[in-house]
């Protein structure tokens, strides 16, 4: 959903969409360990940390 709003701003003025979308990488994150339930954390952080599957959670 972040994504279409960044392309969506993206086609109205690239510089709103640059931090938007700079937003959206850097908090997953924070959201990530607040949110996700152990589960979630042990199936998708070795993928991520070891660049299997970089930042798509």
């Amino acid at each position: 959903m972040a994504c279409i709003a960044a392309e969506e701003l993206g086609r109205a003025d690239i510089s709103l969409a640059i931090p938007v979308m700079y937003l959206v990488e850097a908090a997953w994150g924070y959201i990530f360990s607040r949110y996700g339930t152990h589960e979630m954390k042990e199936k998708y952080l070795p993928k991520v940390t070891s660049l299997v599957m970089p930042f798509l959670v």
